[in-house]
């Protein structure tokens, strides 16, 4: 009878456990809109100008696949995303005027955290983003792709059984490139917030 009863409060437990991660397993897919800001140090050979700013808005579109069902209540995914930037940044460096601007952008991300409710889960995001940056030197332009670390943190809020709004911060910190011996080092934050549909 003990038996019986041991194995049904484990049950019991089990099923509380994973209900919140259960809510959100499956795939997903969704889009958001946000702030984006750059800050590019650039440089002419002995010429340096840091910390050049730039802003705008962005939209960005998410796949991605949440719990593999191995560490329930515990948040773990995997997510992809497709993004088109919106700020520009530009300096004068001596008698040169070089503008750099956010264009596409693409990467791919793990998720994990934890489920503070069955309502609410919050993360951590850490990937690779690949971003095309336009660069202008005076009245010449180009398209360069940068590579990057991309980190995060976000909250996801369910508000209807299939239906989450997200709020999410993120950084990247690109790789620095040489043209035409100016140098470009660009970083970027994204605010952004938005609806994730699970199927």
């Amino acid at each position: 009878m003990r038996s019986k009863k041991g194995i049904m409060l484990g049950a019991t437990l089990a099923l509380l456990m994973t209900g919140g991660a259960a809510q959100a397993a499956g795939p997903y897919a969704g889009f958001s809109l946000g702030y984006q800001d750059i800050d590019v140090d650039i440089g002419y050979g002995p010429l340096n100008t840091e910390g050049v700013g730039g802003s705008g808005t962005s939209f960005r579109a998410v796949m991605g696949y949440d719990s593999f069902n191995v560490a329930a209540p515990f948040l773990i995914g995997i997510e992809a995303n497709i993004a088109q930037g919106g700020a520009k940044s530009s300096a004068s460096i001596g008698s040169l005027k070089s503008t750099i601007s956010a264009e596409e952008s693409y990467g791919i991300a793990a998720r994990f955290g934890g489920y503070v409710s069955d309502e609410v889960a919050a993360y951590g995001l850490l990937g690779y983003q690949r971003t095309s940056f336009e660069r202008r030197l005076g009245v010449f332009s180009d398209d360069a792709n940068f590579d990057g670390l991309r980190l995060g943190a976000g909250v996801d809020f369910r508000v209807a059984p299939q239906l989450d709004l997200r709020a999410q911060y993120a950084r990247a910190w690109y790789n620095s490139r040489t043209f035409d011996g100016m140098k470009y080092d660009p970083e970027e934050s994204t605010f952004e917030v938005g609806v994730i549909y699970r199927f």
